[in-house]
């Protein structure tokens, strides 16, 4: 049993307001239509490090909460007791979920973050998607880079840089300096023109803290940037 292996960390939360019955019926409709020369999937990536305890009142209300958790990787348990139903999960690695719609993604979001999952939906710049040569980048934690003096100039362009490429970013402007944090959890995938920015862009990449794979035009398979 999950219940008898739960960390002393184990949380609680309230039953989340957001219906994910809507959700699931415009999903269920997106999937029944060709979707043929529309725009790409949205993407939403999320972990729940942490055993969450949700309690519910209402047995279809758990049932659903329990299919959807599972459904979406999570480990899970439900358990019955003193006139309520609980249920049990962790999402211990982060993992993502497509959908059609940057509405739907939001409306995912929602009921993720009330359900006590981490959420990360990001998007690439239109600049990077198109060119012969791959790059894919991953950044797993936060990462600050604090500017100062001249630099401090510079911080919300660095910021655009890091949001073009799929990244999860955080800006701070205080003071005399300005703090710029970010992550790329789930690998992020970005296409240059040519062989010589794809040489540069694992560099700076790299110089920033992330893994980043490169795959050549005419390649299949990736290989770790130099």
């Amino acid at each position: 049993m999950l219940r008898s292996s739960l960390a002393t960390s184990l949380s609680t939360a309230a039953v989340p307001l957001i219906s994910l019955s809507p959700l699931i019926a415009q999903e269920e409709h997106d999937q029944s239509h060709d979707h043929e020369g529309h725009e790409p999937p949205e993407v939403v990536a999320y972990p729940l490090a942490d055993w969450l305890e949700m309690h519910f009142d209402d047995a279809q209300q758990a049932t659903e909460h329990m299919k959807t958790v599972k459904g979406m990787g999570c480990e899970v348990e439900q358990i019955q007791h003193a006139g309520h139903i609980d249920i049990v999960y962790r999402c211990a690695a982060w993992k993502e979920k497509k959908v059609a719609t940057h509405k739907l993604a939001d409306q995912w979001l929602g009921w993720m973050k009330a359900s006590g999952f981490d959420t990360l939906h990001a998007h690439v710049s239109e600049t990077f998607q198109h060119g012969n040569e791959t790059i894919r980048l991953q950044l797993m934690d936060w990462k600050t880079a604090h500017r100062t003096g001249p630099d401090v100039q510079t911080a919300k362009e660095f910021a655009t840089s890091l949001l073009d490429v799929g990244c999860s970013v955080k800006s701070h402007a205080h003071d005399d300096h300005a703090d710029v944090s970010d992550r790329c959890p789930v690998w992020a995938t970005i296409h240059v023109e040519d062989h010589a920015a794809a040489e540069q862009w694992p560099g700076w990449l790299k110089s920033q803290g992330f893994e980043t794979k490169h795959t050549h035009s005419g390649r299949q398979a990736f290989r770790a940037a130099l």
